[in-house]
């Protein structure tokens, strides 16, 4: 038996409600964790920079958040050789920036940040955060290493 399924059509009203609607603060992504962190600051105020080699295609991305807020902003763009050419989005659609820097022979990064229409640069400082050191632990006769943040870790003491 076929049945025809209809999808529900929102009124006119309700579908300029969502056009409307503030989109969704942005969360950390954990799989740009993964990629190379970088510490500094945008303007005067600190961030933290996750940015990396896509897998499956040519380019960078990543993200940063903001240490005085924690808002998430997406990036991504070009690197080639030491030039950084990158698109920001605060909802993962709409461009709201843009970056142009190089990186140094340290693997600092100095740029100017605008807004998509190029406007208002701001100056981008990043150095590559230190390497994390493992924090490591026997449990059951084995040495395990446990996740540290912000050189905090958690220890399970219910042996």
């Amino acid at each position: 038996m076929n049945a025809a399924v209809a999808a529900p059509v929102a009124a006119p009203d309700a579908q300029q409600q969502d056009d409307t609607a503030p989109a969704r603060p942005l969360r950390p992504n954990p799989e740009f964790a993964r990629l190379p962190r970088y510490e500094g600051t945008l303007g005067d105020r600190p961030i933290v920079v996750h940015l990396g080699p896509k897998t499956d295609e040519e380019g960078v991305h990543g993200e940063y958040q903001f240490a005085d807020t924690g808002e998430v902003i997406l990036l991504a763009g070009d690197r080639d050789g030491d030039t950084l050419e990158i698109e920001e989005s605060n909802d993962g659609t709409n461009i709201t920036g843009v970056w142009i820097g190089r990186f140094d022979a340290t693997g600092d990064l100095k740029a100017d940040r605008m807004n998509s229409d190029e406007s208002d640069p701001q100056p981008v400082v990043l150095h590559p955060a230190p390497a994390k050191r493992a924090a490591l632990q026997v449990r059951d006769g084995r040495v395990q290493e446990i996740e540290t943040v912000g050189g905090i870790m958690n220890l399970r003491t219910d042996d």
